[in-house]
């Protein structure tokens, strides 16, 4: 892959020209590993959609072999159905927490319901994940990724604990990972292409997300509503009880191992008496985030802020989505997140650099031109 910067560096005559730049003959320089890594970062648009496709690939290859687990085929007080579904039934009863009650019976409400479905999902997600790793089979992928989605988000998240604000919190997960699998995979979409393969210079860099089914302006106002959403969820006023988040800290450290319990531990205690101040902080973080990507001239600090907050939340709330519970169905917001917003940051890279040409979109393309 060229780098997006070798226009800028002028033709050397001497025997400089031959070793790396800024470095000795022979041997990697710090200067030559920065260089790799601009290279790999300014990558163009079309390049990052497939990594992110097969970033998304690699979450629902995990979702599925987590769908293994013993805890996920037993009937004990620490299995699956005990610890997660029964409390996804807890809401007061309307359309949608019935629904909610009517899937979790039909999918786990006996033993032999448990295993046939646990089985179904782990390899339905499994297979999704290889069909996106596999480039002939993406398309079709993504249309089974944006179809099954949809029920993890209602069985096995209830509808990301929406029905339940007085808990929910965008730190503990809200709105859900799997919504964010159906909105990623409708972003992803190789739909559209420019004609001539470059952008128009008068326009800011494309972003992957442009040339998919929600095109740019679609998966920002889902990045805004994300993130706006989970903002007035701090509003609660449960939320903003001033030990709200240190007892759900504290809750979390009693199923966590031992390096985990002890982050819970202390940030419990951290911010114990203190959740009004956080709540409101949190509220307006997020709808900064929110407000200021639809802005281009902060988009991308929004972005990055975005990245580091979902990170934070991810190990803080989500404790790395309770991958080591044995419970755990997916690695909880923190990671589809991060794809969202690289999928939305507008690419740098040369025009053509290190291009990843999708045969069908070049095929109509060239026909286009043709006639």
């Amino acid at each position: 892959m060229p780098s997006p910067y070798a226009a800028r560096v002028p033709m050397a005559t001497d025997h400089s020209a031959a070793t790396p730049l800024g470095g000795r003959e022979g041997g990697a320089t710090p200067s030559g590993a920065w260089r790799r890594i601009a290279s790999w970062w300014g990558a163009d648009a079309r390049t990052w959609r497939r990594r992110l496709v097969v970033a998304l690939g690699a979450l629902w290859v995990l979702d599925g072999l987590l769908q293994f687990q013993p805890a996920m085929y037993s009937r004990g007080p620490d299995s699956f159905a005990a610890t997660v579904l029964q409390y996804n039934t807890m809401g007061r009863p309307n359309l949608l927490t019935d629904l909610i009650r009517f899937a979790v019976t039909l999918t786990y409400g006996s033993s032999t319901h448990e295993v046939v479905f646990n089985t179904l999902a782990a390899v339905t997600q499994v297979a999704i994940g290889v069909g996106l790793l596999v480039r002939r089979t993406e398309r079709l992928a993504l249309v089974a990724s944006a179809c099954w989605a949809i029920v993890p988000w209602v069985v096995g998240e209830a509808l990301g604990q929406l029905l339940f604000p007085q808990t929910t919190m965008a730190i503990t997960g809200a709105p859900g990972a799997a919504l964010v699998y159906l909105v990623l995979s409708l972003a992803l979409w190789p739909r559209r292409s420019r004609p001539e393969g470059e952008p128009s210079p008068s326009l800011p860099p494309p972003a992957p997300a442009e040339g998919g089914l929600l095109g740019r302006r679609g998966a920002l106002v889902v990045w805004a509503l994300a993130w706006g959403g989970t903002a007035l969820l701090e509003l609660e006023r449960a939320n903003w009880a001033p030990n709200a988040i240190s007892a759900q800290l504290a809750e979390l450290a009693s199923r966590e191992p031992g390096f985990l319990a002890a982050l819970d531990r202390l940030t419990s205690s951290a911010t114990f008496g203190h959740g009004t101040e956080i709540a409101l902080v949190l509220a307006l973080v997020q709808l900064w985030i929110a407000t200021a990507a639809l802005r281009p001239p902060t988009r991308t600090t929004a972005l990055a802020v975005g990245i580091v907050v979902s990170i934070v939340f991810w190990v803080v709330g989500q404790n790395l989505g309770g991958l080591f519970t044995g419970t755990a169905s997916d690695p909880n917001l923190g990671p589809p997140m991060v794809l969202l917003a690289l999928a939305l940051w507008p690419r740098t890279g040369a025009p053509g650099a290190g291009a990843d040409p999708d045969p069908p979109d070049a095929g109509r393309t060239t026909r286009h031109r043709d006639t």
